[in-house]
């Protein structure tokens, strides 16, 4: 199973998305530095967008978007909920643009209301980032603007992502591979 590129774009704005990728052998290790640098930038770039589209206000009333625990989330339990929220989001999209088997052209729907529920589902507890890049940007030109940020939370928004895509990843292709190898050993097995 290879990343199909000719029938999704190939958007790689998660940076936890890609190195989940890189693992499970859909994307080459080679282009991963490249990718996680735009990755960064664009973060930047968006961060400096709500500067541009918010003024100041952006950044004391709202924090330009950065992320942060819930008062009632402790740093381990913030790690978990942006490593299930990864997990889910990488599970989804290994089944949908990654699998061969998988219908095509649905990707954009499904993958974008399942961060439309995760976000619902964590924004309470760490601000809903499960992207480490999405979290990187705000905390950055927040603290170039002088706003207030918790660099110290920063870990929590690359540590939980990260291990989040790479087990979604591992998992769902342990699944698959083992769902082919069934299939393939036995002949009167119905494909699917």
């Amino acid at each position: 199973m290879r990343y199909n590129s000719q029938r999704q774009s190939g958007c790689h704005i998660n940076l936890a998305v890609t190195i989940g990728l890189a693992v499970t052998g859909h994307f080459a290790w080679k282009e991963v530095p490249a990718y996680l640098i735009a990755q960064f930038v664009g973060g930047i770039i968006g961060a400096l967008a709500i500067v541009a589209v918010l003024g100041m206000d952006g950044v004391h009333l709202g924090g330009i978007g950065a992320t942060s625990l819930g008062s009632s989330t402790g740093y381990i339990q913030g790690i978990v909920v942006e490593a299930i929220a990864a997990f889910v989001l990488m599970f989804v999209i290994m089944g949908i643009p990654v699998d061969s088997d998988a219908p095509g052209n649905w990707a954009g729907l499904v993958i974008g209301l399942t961060v439309g529920g995760l976000i619902m589902l964590t924004a309470g507890a760490t601000g809903a980032s499960f992207n480490p890049a999405r979290t990187f940007g705000p905390y950055v030109i927040n603290s170039l603007a002088g706003g207030s940020i918790s660099w110290a939370q920063f870990p929590i928004y690359v540590i939980g992502p990260i291990i989040g895509a790479i087990g979604g990843a591992v998992a769902y292709k342990g699944l698959t591979t083992t769902k082919h190898k069934v299939v393939e050993s036995d002949p009167h097995s119905i494909k699917g």
